[in-house]
């Protein structure tokens, strides 16, 4: 099981990271237990170690999902961490999840203390930024089937691991209308292969 330092290890050198699990805490959360609300200021960035959870929001009384987190994944509302201001965003755990965290006055702190620290958050952020872009540019251009055709193709553990409203939400469809792209797809013989697997 991969943990918040190991993963860093894959963009940065492993002899000054092993500093930093003095730290990191380690919270374990039950299924739909909530790690954040909204109207609070996101003051950690988190670290899937185990488990899953959904972060969305509310609009008129209906959860729109803005993302999923799952291991080996950093989470974090990011504009709420860099501004200091309350995020509208909610946290709720999808299983029994375990998460690592660094809070933003010990992350501060550590790039003055550990070379290259600071070189790897920014590494860190602009991933973020590029996967955010991505996804906002395919809700805006791609049709719900083709958003449905690449999330099955990038993050197919999703189908086996998330309830279809929630999907649904984050494709920016109703229920309704996820369930007629995965029957139109199922009757096509180039989205068969993928529809079988969920």
């Amino acid at each position: 099981m991969e943990d918040l330092v190991e993963f860093l290890k894959r963009v940065g050198p492993e002899y000054f990271l092993e500093p930093l699990r003095p730290h990191i805490r380690t919270k374990h959360l039950k299924k739909s237990e909530y790690l954040a609300r909204a109207g609070t200021v996101f003051r950690e960035m988190y670290f899937v170690k185990k488990g899953g959870c959904v972060m969305y929001y509310l609009e008129g009384g209906k959860e729109v999902v803005t993302q999923f987190f799952f291991e080996g994944e950093l989470m974090c509302d990011h504009y709420s961490f860099l501004t200091g201001r309350p995020s509208n965003q909610f946290v709720r755990m999808l299983e029994d999840t375990t998460v690592e965290s660094l809070d933003d006055e010990t992350i501060r702190q550590l790039y003055d203390e550990i070379p290259g620290l600071e070189r790897i958050s920014r590494l860190l952020t602009e991933r973020t930024c590029v996967r955010l872009m991505f996804t906002l540019a395919s809700h805006k251009n791609d049709s719900a089937e083709v958003r449905y055709r690449k999330l099955l193709i990038q993050r197919p553990q999703l189908f086996q691991r998330v309830p279809q409203y929630l999907i649904a939400s984050y494709l920016g469809i109703t229920p309704v209308g996820l369930s007629k792209v995965r029957k139109r797809l199922s009757g096509n013989p180039k989205g068969g292969s993928f529809i079988k697997r969920v």
